[in-house]
């Protein structure tokens, strides 16, 4: 049975998930209990950022874990499952208003690209692989999942990593934009945690500001995002105004 863990120290929140001896797939509990840390840390004015990586030295996801998909009488049950809590998951990441990272090592496969696309960031160690044996497994992708993964590597490369059955390098998501920064392994934990440091010391109500606008613009909604510019700016002359007419 997997495992998720929660730390919060420095304004950084590390999120953990484990699978023991099964490369850190996602089975019920992990699924789980991904959605429900996010929820916590959601309203939580503590954390100005969060790291999501995979436990232990082997993996950082594996995918779906088929040994407890397999305890459903009709597999597709456990799929169904596990995809229902992913998208929650998903989607709650995708709202958050601090910036989050995903800390990638050795093995990324199917639904364990998915997570890691529900991140701002993405930092790897050089021995990355990454997969998605969705044609041969015979295994439907959300919408959603397709279109984010295609935001970040482009239509044409997450067309060959679906339709190809190749494993791909750390080397090459670099170069197609999916991995932010390719780290030494003994150093991924570090520089990880330092970026996160950074990104957690900026001004919160700014940053706060800025995610909304960000996500504004993935979803296609220019307006709005122009719309919360604008009314930054505006409290922005209010405060400063206020501030100068104290002095006054």
């Amino acid at each position: 049975m997997g495992k998720v863990s929660l730390e919060v120290n420095d304004g950084i929140a590390l999120l953990t998930f484990t699978n023991e001896g099964r490369m850190n797939a996602m089975d019920g509990d992990v699924a789980e209990g991904l959605k429900n840390a996010v929820l916590e840390v959601k309203g939580r004015t503590d954390i100005g950022a969060l790291v999501l990586r995979g436990g232990g030295e082997q993996s950082f996801c594996s995918g779906a874990d088929l040994k407890f998909v397999q305890t459903f009488p009709d597999r597709e049950e456990g799929f169904w499952l596990l995809d229902s809590h992913i998208k929650h998951f998903r989607d709650e990441m995708r709202a958050l208003p601090f910036p989050t990272v995903a800390m990638m090592h050795r093995i990324c496969y199917g639904g364990g690209c998915y997570i890691a696309a529900a991140t701002d960031f993405r930092f790897s160690d050089p021995e990355l692989k990454l997969a998605i044996p969705a044609v041969r497994t015979r295994r439907f992708y959300s919408v959603t999942a397709i279109k984010r993964l295609g935001d970040l590597m482009g239509r044409n490369n997450i067309a060959r990593v679906l339709l190809g059955d190749e494993v791909f390098t750390a080397e090459r998501l670099h170069q197609w934009g999916f991995i932010d920064e390719v780290i030494p392994a003994g150093d991924l934990l570090e520089k990880t945690m330092a970026f996160a440091k950074k990104l957690a010391g900026q001004p919160r109500d700014v940053v706060r500001i800025y995610m909304d606008t960000l996500r504004a613009i993935e979803k296609g909604d220019t307006a709005a995002a122009q719309k919360n510019t604008d009314d930054a700016w505006k409290r922005e002359k209010e405060v400063k105004a206020a501030a100068a007419k104290s002095k006054a």
